[in-house]
């Protein structure tokens, strides 16, 4: 049986098959054309090409001169479907990488976590690493850097907003709350990097500078204004961002210890309230001893 016999008994056959799927009423002179004009294409590259009888059969009747023969836009595309399974299987996998190294990362640090472990949670084969990140360390900054640069954009949306300097304050803090509790992994990552003796990661020092610098600039425009005390506006920084870290990195304990539970959104929103309380009474000129500030 030549090449030409098998490519037009398959493509009849998948016809057939759709037909009985799909009912009579949807096999239209037009889409049964249609169907074994791209079908026959496709059998006939898994065969290893196409005769210069398949061109002429699979070209719409309307052309006049069939060969060469203008494949229609519509005619499905074996490459083209195949190459988009592979796009698409590339990016779920490296979706899936990145969570698996978030969770271990966040659980066992950077050394205690394999690059077997991350592949073997993820699904994956044992070089997706390299092939998608290049490096497990240039991986760890990837999850850290997904963890980190949405907190850069809330906060620096916060304190860009038509606001007082102690409301874009109270914006900041709600924001970065909200982060936290939206991204459990980041308050572990953040306990795992710090335990260390090592240099920052470039993603966790950027989103230090970037967020510490928000909430001081905040206080500069407020100390201009009069409506923040004296003091100064790096260390109220500090002081104001390590409230939601601190509240975030030991929720564990203060549910064990205190009773404090975190995941009740009553208790998170009443806690909540209570730290913007603190802090723009904090902040708020004529709230301190002026004399004692440190400067």
């Amino acid at each position: 049986m030549s090449h030409t016999t098998v490519h037009a008994t398959n493509v009849s056959h998948i016809t057939k098959l759709f037909a009985d799927m799909h009912g009579p009423k949807h096999m239209s002179k037009s889409r049964s054309l249609f169907l074994t004009t791209g079908l026959r294409r496709v059998v006939c590259e898994l065969h290893g090409g196409y005769t210069e009888r398949d061109r002429r059969l699979s070209c719409p009747p309307a052309n006049p001169d069939p060969s060469p023969c203008q494949w229609p836009d519509t005619a499905v595309s074996y490459k083209r479907m195949t190459s988009y399974k592979r796009m698409k299987h590339a990016t779920d996998t490296k979706a899936e990488l990145l969570d698996s190294a978030s969770q271990l990362f966040a659980q066992q640090g950077f050394k205690g976590t394999s690059v077997r472990a991350i592949t073997s949670a993820a699904r994956a084969n044992l070089g997706a690493v390299t092939y998608h990140f290049g490096s497990k360390h240039a991986l760890y900054n990837a999850v850290l850097d997904r963890a980190t640069a949405p907190l850069r954009e809330r906060l620096a949306g916060a304190v860009a907003e038509e606001a007082t300097p102690l409301d874009r304050l109270e914006s900041a803090v709600r924001a970065f709350f909200d982060h936290l509790a939206e991204n459990p992994n980041l308050p572990r990552l953040m306990i795992q990097q710090l335990v260390t003796a090592e240099a920052l990661p470039a993603p966790i020092k950027d989103a230090m500078q970037a967020n510490i610098g928000a909430f001081a600039s905040c206080i500069e425009a407020g100390q201009l204004d009069g409506s923040i005390r004296s003091g100064n506006p790096l260390y109220m920084a500090l002081s104001i961002g390590s409230q939601p870290i601190f509240l975030a990195i030991a929720r564990r304990a203060f549910r064990q210890s205190v009773g404090m539970d975190q995941d009740d959104p009553e208790v998170r929103r009443a806690l909540v309230d209570s730290v913007i309380h603190f802090v723009r009474a904090g902040l708020a000129a004529g709230s301190g001893p002026e004399s004692s500030e440190v400067t």
